[in-house]
């Protein structure tokens, strides 16, 4: 399990709570028509469109989970690169400082 910030760890239990905080926002006319056609063809309210949007958000910058994110893809992958992929990059870097 990622260890997440206090920040989403207070935001995950506003949001499963039975007390929502609610809140106003200002979109473009244009965001806010998406985002009720989205709401519409996946069949959630306006609202739970909102509460996913941010919550992607804030997990996407969240540095705690980027770190694991990453950290779990080289517990499998190799980070190391290719000896020919090194000879080719130390060659275009040389054209270019020339």
């Amino acid at each position: 399990m990622v260890n997440e910030s206090k920040f989403v760890r207070i935001l995950r239990y506003t949001l499963i709570s039975t007390y929502n905080v609610n809140t106003a926002i200002s979109v473009s006319d244009d965001l806010f028509a998406s985002a009720e056609d989205l709401a519409r063809r996946v069949g959630v309210t306006r609202s739970e469109i909102y509460v996913r949007a941010l919550r992607d958000y804030v997990l996407r910058h969240d540095s705690e989970h980027v770190r694991a994110v990453f950290d779990a893809v080289y517990a499998v992958e190799s980070s190391s690169i290719d000896p020919d992929m090194m000879a080719a990059q130390v060659e275009v870097r040389s054209e270019w400082e020339e």
